[in-house]
């Protein structure tokens, strides 16, 4: 069986967990590859790097006169006149993934995050072999927009205008044969059956695997030598792309910061692109941190895992603090409810607000955690292996399907 996996970015929580699929794919023997857009062709990982796509003469005179001429610069001149301070993407790019040998020659096309990646108007009507998407979030069947949550923020227009755009998604992927839908979390399983672009597609939940032998408990001083963090004190540790995305709830984390009076012993570690206005905890910044077994050494560093996201599908960074053995506070909003349980592996906030919040991070601290059987229990479900096989019996059925039609 050959299968290419389509993302993005290798960057990101959809494409580390695009990779951890492929990679298990590989282990359990699958001719898998890996396509994204930041990438170089590497046989030994199965890379496949998308080529950049070079201006022709025309094109290039057209940007001297300030004309638009790249479909990201088209799209980005229409969210300047939308006045669009959401984010919003694109169904069209530049790229020709489906021309991609691999693409060509692969059984099955599994997609992850497409934003930017695929031309959705020359990419549905021209796969006739089994898709299977995993959705990361709600763009696939929510127009341009990735979560509800920019859908209420924007400007009254653009949400006029998204409903052609739902409408455009339906009738495109319809045009594709065999779709699958996969879904990490039961609440955006719901909410793709429900939807008017997928109630007609086969559609399941798998949740995101990880690597066990990586994601695993260190010895708390170890760890905090690492990073040369005080081993006097109590680590509350947080983790975003950017330290400033409203999505992730950086700002309602300072402003709990700001109200929660926790003991001189406690700290905050974030890290991430960028800084926090100044709280009453003391803050060291360890800035993006790439390398998995170093996101390990945070987590087990840490003696709490905050994310007080909100909206959230089935956010890695939980599944990676849980296999380390630390307990999580975060929002009871999306596929988080599946994913923590108060009082065993962290605490939930009931309210997405600062008092609530807080309040999830005084019962955590006051609270005796099991960190080994957090770690234990956390393995039992995200386990990469465990994912990747449950991923060949979805190919399989639909190379069925494809077979039976």
């Amino acid at each position: 069986m050959k299968v290419v996996h389509l993302t993005a970015y290798r960057q990101g929580g959809a494409g580390s967990a695009a990779f951890r699929i492929h990679r298990a794919m590989r282990e359990l023997g699958v001719d898998s590859h890996y396509l994204a857009l930041d990438v170089s062709d590497d046989s030994e990982l199965g890379y496949i790097g998308i080529p950049k796509r070079y201006l022709r003469f025309y094109e290039r005179v057209l940007m001297k006169v300030n004309r638009p001429v790249t479909a990201q610069q088209k799209h980005q001149l229409f969210c300047e006149q939308m006045q669009a301070n959401v984010f919003y993407s694109s169904l069209e790019t530049d790229h020709l993934v489906e021309q991609n040998e691999s693409v060509r020659k692969a059984d099955i096309v599994h997609l992850h995050w497409t934003s930017g990646l695929i031309n959705w108007n020359r990419f549905f009507p021209s796969i006739s072999k089994p898709i299977v998407w995993t959705l990361h979030d709600m763009h696939s069947f929510l127009g341009g927009f990735h979560y509800s949550t920019d859908q209420n923020r924007a400007p009254q227009a653009l949400q006029s205008h998204n409903e052609t755009v739902i409408k455009q998604q339906a009738s495109l992927i319809g045009s594709a044969q065999n779709l699958s839908i996969v879904c990490p979390s039961q609440w955006l399983s719901k909410l793709a059956g429900d939807s008017f672009v997928h109630k007609n597609h086969p559609n399941l939940s798998i949740a995101n695997g990880l690597d066990s032998k990586t994601f695993k408990p260190y010895p708390q001083p170890f760890a905090r030598s690492v990073f040369n963090l005080p081993s006097d004190r109590k680590i509350i540790f947080f983790v975003a792309e950017r330290l400033d995305d409203p999505r992730k709830g950086a700002d309602l984390l300072l402003e709990t910061l700001k109200q929660l009076d926790l003991p001189d012993e406690w700290m905050l570690v974030a890290a991430g692109a960028g800084k926090f206005d100044s709280t009453k905890l003391p803050i060291e910044y360890v800035g993006t941190v790439a390398d998995e077994r170093l996101m390990a050494l945070l987590y087990s560093a840490a003696d709490l895992f905050v994310l007080p996201t909100r909206e959230d599908n089935l956010p890695n960074v939980i599944a990676e603090s849980l296999c380390c053995g630390t307990p999580v506070v975060s929002n009871a909003v999306g596929g988080v409810p599946e994913m923590i349980q108060s009082g065993v592996n962290g605490m939930l906030a009931e309210q997405v607000d600062s008092t609530s919040f807080g309040s999830a991070i005084k019962r955590a601290i006051d609270h005796s955690f099991e960190r080994k059987l957090i770690s234990q229990a956390a393995h039992e479900v995200y386990s990469d292996i465990q994912t990747a096989r449950r991923y060949l019996d979805t190919y399989q059925e639909a190379l069925l399907r494809k077979v039976n039609s």
